[in-house]
């Protein structure tokens, strides 16, 4: 993994909330299913990149050792804009700093593995703030950047 900063920025898009792990696979995939398949993303205004973000927030620790998170999928958009339409929310991600590495092939297959990698590296190889993680992909849906807050 590379290591960069980035300034703040916002992005605006669909929000769900993952309560657990269990439920992880079945909800993010009935969410990426609305945004793409169904075209919701499409109406998301002002938008500022054309890259399609995955952000992953709020990270909770539960009891029982498990965690839940927000996951929201949308565009970076001129910060300070506002959706109109209710279905979207809009969420400041501060400066930070990240380590990150670029993936290509099939995501749905990769993704998950790529992410039980990542959360399985001990904290001496990557020191997680657990702030806003990101998954960036290419207009063309040929790559993907992974990209973990870290604490430097």
């Amino acid at each position: 993994m590379q290591e960069f900063y980035h300034d703040g920025f916002q992005v605006s898009g669909y929000l769900v909330n993952i309560p657990n792990q269990a439920l992880a696979q079945e909800i993010i995939q009935k969410a990426w299913h609305k945004c793409m398949k169904e075209g919701l993303i499409r109406q998301i205004e002002n938008v500022d990149n054309p890259s399609v973000h995955a952000v992953y927030y709020n990270y909770k620790k539960l009891a029982n050792g498990d965690f839940g998170y927000d996951m929201l999928i949308g565009y970076a958009t001129k910060i300070g804009s506002v959706q109109s339409k209710a279905e979207f929310v809009d969420i400041s991600i501060p400066e930070q700093n990240y380590m990150y590495k670029e993936i290509s092939g099939d995501f749905q297959s990769i993704l998950k593995t790529e992410w039980d990698s990542i959360n399985s590296l001990p904290k001496s190889e990557l020191n997680r703030s657990y702030g806003y993680d990101l998954e960036m992909y290419s207009e063309d849906y040929k790559t993907c950047t992974i990209a973990v807050a870290v604490i430097k």
